[in-house]
């Protein structure tokens, strides 16, 4: 994921990423996905990925905005049009969180042993 985020942001962006937070969401999230194996319950396994992408989408982009005037410039998962109102943004995040969170738990792709 970190890397399809740096060629997302060197190819359409035409900037590369600074600073660690698309890592940190990135970890986040693959975290959030493994944790997720763990748990039998399916409806349990996409609520807990669309909350951790959420958060992940609107935790960098807060550390991003609330940093914007200082000489650290990091850079977000996804980086919003700056007039945006927040309401825009979180809806815009969800849309994304719940577009990934539920599809990507709706395959399991645990190896099933097969017996003889």
């Amino acid at each position: 994921m970190n890397i399809a985020f740096f060629i997302f942001h060197v190819l359409f962006l035409n900037t590369p990423p600074r600073g660690f937070l698309i890592t940190l969401g990135c970890g986040l999230i693959a975290f959030t996905f493994a944790v997720g194996g763990l748990i039998q319950l399916r409806p349990i396994k996409m609520l807990l990925a669309v909350i951790s992408i959420f958060m992940a989408i609107i935790g960098t982009w807060w550390i991003h905005i609330n940093l914007a005037t200082s000489q650290v410039e990091w850079t977000p998962l996804f980086k919003y049009d700056y007039t945006w109102p927040l309401a825009q943004v979180v809806f815009t995040a969800l849309a994304v969180a719940f577009s990934i969170g539920i599809p990507g738990n709706l395959i399991n792709l645990t190896v099933q042993e097969e017996s003889s």
